[in-house]
């Protein structure tokens, strides 16, 4: 079973298995404050756990918790509580996503926020050390169908994403260049950046045999951009 209909769930569509719910109807927005949508995430979370019976569960989380920077944000000390939750079930699993592009997508997504924002012309603030992890829908989706394949009996943490990290600055002018457009950057002090071993999205990735290859992250950003019109 997938629960969700977003943009991750919809991508997952594809690889539902008996016996294993992914769990992808999470709030999406990282800059969320409203306690009402933390409580109702939280509620169809826990139906889910409790009404397990027999069946694994895959929660789909956020690279965000390892980032320092971001600590004190709402929505990522609720995903720590949800991962709390999850792990505390026998036969549950937590899966960390960095950025995901893909044809759709809450428009508070990093990527949509960027294409919106050079389209219509408005000054974009970039912060100068600041790098993110991207990852294509159709990559997730390999990456998942080969995790399930091999889900193990005793609880799991992972994070999927890419071998490099891309600075926010370049993925700007990357999205620029794909759309034809300039756009008024500022940039200004600070930004965080923070490593995750890449080796875990490794052992999966040669099992779906993907390749994260120099100019990645370019040609995601060209396929899913492109399409959106």
């Amino acid at each position: 079973m997938i629960v969700g209909t977003g943009l991750i769930g919809k991508s997952l569509s594809g690889i539902d298995t008996a016996g294993i719910t992914v769990f992808a109807s999470g709030v999406s927005n990282s800059r969320e404050t409203d306690a009402k949508e933390f409580l109702r995430e939280k509620s169809l979370l826990e139906s889910h756990l409790n009404g397990q019976s027999n069946s694994k569960l895959v929660y789909i989380s956020t690279c965000s918790v390892n980032d320092p920077s971001k600590s004190d944000s709402p929505y990522v000390i609720h995903k720590k509580l949800m991962e709390h939750l999850v792990l505390s079930h026998p036969d549950t699993h937590i899966v960390r996503l960095p950025n995901v592009v893909g044809p759709d997508g809450n428009s508070n997504n990093l990527v949509n926020y960027f294409v919106k924002s050079i389209r219509s012309g408005e000054t974009l603030t970039v912060q100068e050390s600041a790098r993110r992890y991207i990852l294509g829908v159709d990559e997730l989706a390999k990456l998942m169908e080969a995790f399930i394949s091999l889900l193990p009996d005793t609880n799991r943490v992972i994070d999927f994403v890419p071998p490099i990290s891309t600075s926010v600055l370049d993925l700007v002018h990357l999205i620029e260049k794909i759309l034809g457009i300039k756009t008024d950057i500022s940039i200004v002090p600070g930004g965080s950046s923070y490593p995750i071993d890449f080796s875990n999205t490794a052992k999966y990735s040669k099992l779906s045999e993907i390749e994260f290859l120099h100019g990645y992250v370019e040609s995601v950003l060209k396929k899913w951009i492109t399409n959106k019109g």
